[in-house]
């Protein structure tokens, strides 16, 4: 009779503890979505000429995409010479915004992690003046350190500056799916050679430039997106997002951007989202 109440009270006590880790651990997972959703909370800054529409949807309570904006707003000293041995400077407005939307591989607290880990990591190297390509450069070499010796095997993204007053637009990418530039009926997708970050040391990453008219829209977008589900097992596909984009062609960023979302959502019909699903609208004026 002993040695049954004990073991019933021993089983009794292992339930007892197992009910508290699982207590623990949903609190854990609430705190974690709670900073998820606070990482994803990116402000979208006011910048002249330009209009910003941008989402992100992750497939589980806390996932893997990211996206930021970094923007400088500089005054330059120029000379110029009115007459001779007459000097006057003049100051010169000099508006920049750096874009990034990325993919951390995976999904879960452990995706999570890195991408909070990345976000921070292109925050820091965006703080200087270097170039995209030095950008991603910096950040694979910072990012492969901490990675190496995880799950996560990598992570892709894009990262492109706009200079508001030049009207122009350079790009670098690893391994993220193309920038794409919609001018009038024409719709193209921007590429630049570079491998995803965090895989290998010393990697080079291509820029590529691109001069821009009023009237643009770029869109940035993760695989979420296009890789989309239907009930055949048909995937939302490159096609349709163009077409939407031509369908919305003269309306706001924020109309494109719903209906994008809106279309992916009525596409997968009742499935779950099974990757999570990013996308930045911008327009030039």
């Amino acid at each position: 009779m002993f040695k049954n109440n004990f073991a019933k009270f021993l089983q009794k006590e292992k339930l007892t503890e197992e009910e508290s880790e699982k207590v623990h651990l949903k609190k854990d997972l609430e705190m974690a979505q709670k900073v998820h959703e606070g990482l994803l909370q990116v402000e979208v800054p006011e910048c002249p000429n330009l209009s910003i529409a941008a989402i992100s949807k992750p497939a589980a309570k806390i996932g893997g995409d990211f996206y930021n904006f970094f923007y400088k707003n500089s005054v330059n000293l120029n000379q110029n010479e009115k007459e001779k041995g007459i000097i006057e400077y003049v100051s010169q407005h000099n508006h920049e915004i750096n874009i990034l939307i990325g993919d951390v591989a995976g999904h879960g607290i452990a995706s999570a992690l890195i991408m909070a880990l990345t976000s921070g990591i292109f925050t820091k190297n965006n703080q200087n003046k270097r170039s995209v390509g030095h950008i991603l450069n910096k950040t694979n070499t910072d990012l492969k350190a901490y990675i190496s010796n995880t799950e996560i095997a990598y992570v892709t993204s894009l990262l492109a500056k706009i200079n508001i007053e030049q009207k122009k637009l350079t790009i670098a990418n690893a391994g993220h799916c193309p920038l794409i530039l919609q001018r009038g009926s024409r719709i193209d997708h921007i590429c630049a050679d570079g491998i995803v970050l965090g895989l290998y040391e010393n990697e080079f990453y291509e820029e590529v430039t691109v001069d821009l008219q009023a009237e643009d829209r770029l869109v940035f977008y993760t695989d979420g997106i296009i890789e989309s589900n239907n009930m055949d097992k048909h995937c939302f596909g490159i096609e349709r997002l163009e077409q939407i984009l031509s369908d919305q062609r003269g309306h706001s960023t924020k109309e494109c951007l719903d209906q994008i979302c809106q279309h992916v959502e009525d596409f997968q019909g009742p499935l779950p989202i099974k990757d999570d699903q990013t996308l930045i609208v911008i327009d030039i004026h």
